[in-house]
C-alpha cells in the first residue's frame, strides 16, 4: 500500500469536496448547515493557503487545509475518513504542511471541546489553549482555540 501527501490543486477540488461529504456528519454542526460552509471554507483555503492530501492507492485517507493571516497560519477544514482516525494520517498531514512552510511566526487551530484526536496531537506538538468561545457556531458548542510556536513545531517535526 503506497501512502502519499501532497498539496492539493484546483483540479482536486471535486475530491475534496467529495470526502467531506463523506464526514459531514463527524462535524458539530455539520459542515453542509454551517453559514460559511464547505464551498467557502475551500475557497479561502485555495486562494489564500494551501489544502494537503493524504492519499493511499489513489483514495483520500486525510485532509488538511489552512490559511496565512499575517505571518501565522491558521489551519482549518481538516479531516480523516472514518477507518484511518487514530491512526497516524493527521500527524502526517501536519508534518508535511510544517516542513513545506517557513518564515511563519504562530500556528492557530480552533476546534470543539469534545475533539479529543485532534487537541491530542496539538498538545503533543506543544500548541497551548488559549481561547474558549461558548455557543460558538451552534448554541451548545464550545469551541478552544489552540496556538503553537510554528519553530518549536517544526523542530519537533524535523526530529521525528
Amino acid at each position: 500500500m503506497k501512502s502519499k501527501i501532497r498539496f492539493a490543486d484546483a483540479d482536486n477540488r471535486p475530491i475534496i469536496e467529495e470526502f467531506f461529504k463523506s464526514i459531514d456528519d463527524d462535524f458539530f454542526p455539520k459542515l453542509s448547515e454551517r453559514e460559511y460552509g464547505l464551498i467557502n471554507y475551500l475557497d479561502k483555503a485555495m486562494n489564500e493557503g494551501k489544502i494537503a492530501l493524504f492519499e493511499r492507492n489513489g483514495k483520500v485517507l486525510g485532509v488538511s487545509s489552512y490559511w496565512y493571516e499575517n505571518n501565522n497560519v491558521r489551519l482549518c477544514l481538516t479531516g480523516v475518513a472514518k477507518k484511518y482516525r487514530g491512526t497516524l494520517v493527521l500527524y502526517r498531514l501536519f508534518q508535511f504542511m510544517v516542513l513545506q512552510e517557513s518564515g511563519i511566526k504562530k500556528v492557530i487551530s480552533k476546534t470543539w471541546s469534545t475533539n479529543k484526536a485532534l487537541k491530542s496531537i496539538l498538545v503533543t506538538l506543544g500548541f497551548k489553549k488559549v481561547n474558549e468561545i461558548k455557543g460558538d457556531l451552534d448554541i451548545e458548542r464550545i469551541s478552544e482555540i489552540y496556538e503553537g510556536d510554528f519553530e518549536l513545531i517544526r523542530e519537533y517535526f524535523k526530529r521525528k
